[in-house]
């Protein structure tokens, strides 16, 4: 069951940003443009299976408790998705057409053979590090790193082993290896980099919530609805006030009443932030939160608030 929510809300909740104004989203700091695509994706998507929010919640806290990093470059990861992205046909393993399209491209150098050479070269070294990354990493490993060291030793396993020997593969081999990529390959090597991005996303969150004091919701299974909040904040305000917030069976109106400017609609707002990056399987700006899983989140504040600025709609 997918999670429901409205433009409205996104927009009340500056969730992925409007206008200029700023954006929850942008807490958060992949570093390559696969990482950033597939942030945007985990915003547009919540989650509502609680053993999927638990892995993903798991994973993120286990890249803050660990010394795992995987050194990724955003330039080099985009230019592998270009490579792999390229239309053309991957080069024949042939001896004879590899000197032949060497001197072909001596004569005249095309673009196509700078492509093909560099990517693959970028994408075998990639692979072999991320290879190596788990060597040296011995820890019982959350699902989402399984799944990308599964990936990576199956692509490491294919590549020739004459190759092995820490030099950039040579023209011959720059074929052979782009063959393998682009056509023997190549929907492993996208699932690869695929877990590469979500990686890069999970490690940049627990970058974000070491960085910002982030907790790590609790979710349980309860028969009524469930969120109990405690120091929750809003997380663009400097130096704020926290606040608790309990609903509970027989226990789920609750009135919010002050002066004008005296921060009703943040606190609503920090409510609905820490819900919907619970459901995201993300830390949220509070000391802890305990919650059942909610299939959708609706907001109509539709203040004229800034919050970067505190002013208020009445201010204005």
């Amino acid at each position: 069951m997918p999670f429901e929510t409205d433009a409205q809300t996104l927009q009340d909740l500056s969730l992925t940003g409007i206008n200029g104004q700023p954006a929850i989203l942008d807490l958060f700091k992949p570093v390559t443009v696969g990482g950033a695509v597939k942030l945007k994706e985990f915003f547009n998507h919540p989650l509502t299976d609680i053993d999927t929010i638990r892995e993903r919640l798991a994973a993120i806290q286990y890249f803050g408790n660990h010394d795992f990093h995987i050194s990724l470059h955003k330039e080099e990861c985009d230019f592998i998705s270009f490579y792999i992205d390229q239309e053309g046909r991957a080069t024949k393993v042939s001896k004879i057409s590899a000197y032949a399209d060497q001197v072909k491209n001596r004569i005249k150098p095309s673009n196509q053979l700078y492509v093909v050479t560099c990517g693959v070269r970028l994408l075998f070294k990639l692979i072999k590090k991320v290879s190596s990354a788990f060597e040296r990493h011995q820890h019982e490993i959350p699902k989402p790193l399984k799944d990308l060291r599964q990936q990576t030793d199956d692509l490491f396993k294919s590549l020739p082993h004459d190759l092995m020997n820490g030099q950039d593969p040579g023209i011959t081999a720059t074929e052979r290896l782009d063959h393998l990529f682009r056509k023997i390959k190549k929907a492993q090597v996208i699932r690869f980099l695929d877990l590469l991005y979500v990686a890069d996303v999970l490690n940049s969150t627990a970058v974000t919530a070491i960085e910002f004091k982030f907790c790590y919701p609790e979710f349980i299974v309860a028969d009524y609805p469930e969120l109990v909040l405690k120091g929750f904040t809003h997380p663009f305000i400097k130096n704020p006030v926290p606040n608790d917030i309990e609903f509970t069976y027989g226990k789920n109106l609750c009135f919010i009443t002050g002066a004008n400017m005296a921060g009703k609609s943040t606190v609503l707002k920090s409510i609905g932030i820490c819900t919907y990056l619970a459901h995201m399987g993300f830390p949220v700006p509070a000391e802890s939160m305990q919650t059942t899983v909610f299939n959708g989140l609706f907001t109509t504040i539709n203040l004229a608030d800034d919050i970067a600025l505190g002013h208020s709609h009445f201010y204005r």
